[in-house]
């Protein structure tokens, strides 16, 4: 159920716009990505092109995550197949999920705070009773995270791809080895630019005395 980062946001968008605006669900192409290009409720903000998009609702057919139907004047319309008629998810269950999907790893609160347009939890037993069913799904679609420096809360993520926390600490390290290579190369030059001066001052002196 691998899935690429593109294809993750489109199939989080589906969800969202179809519990928090189904009067205009199912979604266009246009709709989709301007939707998946959002600055608020979005982490981390993107720009696809329409393009990209389609190329990621392709992914997801093939996954059998996304329908394409037919809308007013044979335009194409998109669907997921997270519900009843697909992976048989439960609204919490896609509302959740929707959040990891859009806002990376969240915690009960996150999740019971910012689901309102999609679905009311109760309480945070009840996300936590959400989370622990998509955990035990075979195969599962959500995790604990690991703790990232400074934070306190336990949080969870998606499945759907490899989360950038897993890479981060490779990625911060070949930016300081990196950052190192050019101080040295930077040290080297100086110090061959003072060796050539001082073989000009040396050459200078013999000349002089002789």
């Amino acid at each position: 159920m691998h899935l690429s980062p593109e294809a993750a946001r489109v199939l989080g968008c589906l969800i969202e716009k179809s519990q928090a605006t189904p009067e205009y669900y199912p979604m266009t192409l246009n709709a989709l990505a301007a939707a998946c290009n959002q600055k608020n409720s979005r982490d981390p903000v993107v720009e696809y092109s329409s393009e990209e998009v389609e190329d990621a609702l392709g992914q997801l057919r093939d996954r059998g995550l996304c329908a394409f139907v037919s809308g007013e004047g044979r335009v194409l319309k998109y669907a997921h197949r997270c519900g009843d008629s697909g992976m048989g998810l439960a609204q919490a269950q896609q509302a959740a999920l929707s959040l990891m999907l859009l806002r990376g790893p969240q915690t009960f609160g996150e999740i019971k705070n910012r689901s309102g347009r999609q679905y009311e939890f109760s309480s945070l037993e009840e996300v936590q009773e959400v989370i622990d069913a998509l955990n035990q799904r075979e195969p599962p679609l959500a995790e604990q995270a690991p703790r990232q420096t400074g934070q306190k809360e336990v949080r969870y993520r998606h499945l759907f791809f490899e989360n950038a926390e897993a890479t981060a600490p490779a990625t911060v390290a070949t930016s300081s080895l990196r950052i190192e290579v050019e101080t040295l190369k930077h040290l080297v030059r100086t110090m061959q630019e003072r060796i050539e001066k001082l073989e000009a001052e040396l050459r200078q002196i013999k000349a002089d005395l002789y």
